[in-house]
């Protein structure tokens, strides 16, 4: 079992971080837009345990060819400061049939919404500027452990801001709930 390590913070735009990145010398690794589908059954029950199931089909910005795909059962957040929680992931090749056996086991879409995502690559951290839809930016950053995070942190001039705990996914369904979209399908603006 993985375990993922991550802040996710708020941020009001991405022009400091990036040019933090790079005169850290960062490696610029991706910039893609991200299609997310997350399932559940038809009584939330997933979504009711603070757990997540989500087909990723992955494309860079510039093209309309799925380069990746990726299957992610996310479990409860534990208790702490930093997201923590179980993380099950594995590539498929196909993200339609991948959800036609997901919908054969009795799961349906409960929300699909893309994300804009520009990863950076710093020491042994992973820091994302990642733009889903409607609720703003954010910086995700992913180390080993929380004592990475709290120093990249530093470095990248985060230190003491607030730590999101909820998904972009529980995000974006509140938004959807509170605002009556349905089906909330939500795609990026070119």
């Amino acid at each position: 079992m993985a375990l993922e390590v991550e802040a996710k913070l708020r941020v009001p735009c991405f022009d400091d971080i990036r040019t933090r990145l790079i005169s850290l010398r960062a490696e610029l690794v991706s910039r893609v837009v991200e299609t997310n589908v997350m399932l559940d059954h038809p009584q939330l029950d997933l979504r009711g345990r603070g757990c997540g199931l989500r087909i990723r089909a992955i494309r860079k910005q510039e093209s309309e060819r799925i380069a990746r795909v990726t299957v992610t059962f996310k479990g409860a957040l534990r208790p702490g400061r930093f997201k923590i929680r179980e993380e099950v992931e594995y590539t498929a090749t196909d993200p339609d049939e991948v959800a036609l056996l997901f919908e054969k086991l009795g799961f349906e879409t409960s929300l699909l919404f893309e994300k804009k995502r520009e990863t950076w690559k710093l020491d042994e951290c992973i820091i994302e500027l990642d733009e889903p839809p409607i609720i703003g930016r954010f910086v995700e950053i992913e180390c080993e452990d929380e004592a990475s995070i709290q120093e990249m942190q530093e470095k990248l001039g985060l230190s003491g801001m607030v730590h999101e705990q909820v998904s972009y996914a529980q995000m974006i369904a509140a938004h959807c709930r509170d605002n009556n979209i349905d089906p909330p399908v939500l795609r990026m603006p070119d």
